[in-house]
């Protein structure tokens, strides 16, 4: 991620922009998680 790179000295503002850019990552993996679980949940088979 892209906080664990920082240094421990960095600026507030890099310290801001890494965790800012964490948590759009971290929210495009949630939405990929959601999408993989409905799909997990879908029957293979319609029911007629």
């Amino acid at each position: 991620m892209p906080t664990e790179a920082l240094a421990e000295d960095a600026d507030p503002f890099g310290l801001m922009r890494a965790t800012l850019a964490e948590i759009d990552r971290r929210e495009g993996y949630e939405v990929k998680l959601v999408a993989a679980l409905e799909n997990c949940k879908r029957p293979l088979i319609s029911p007629e």
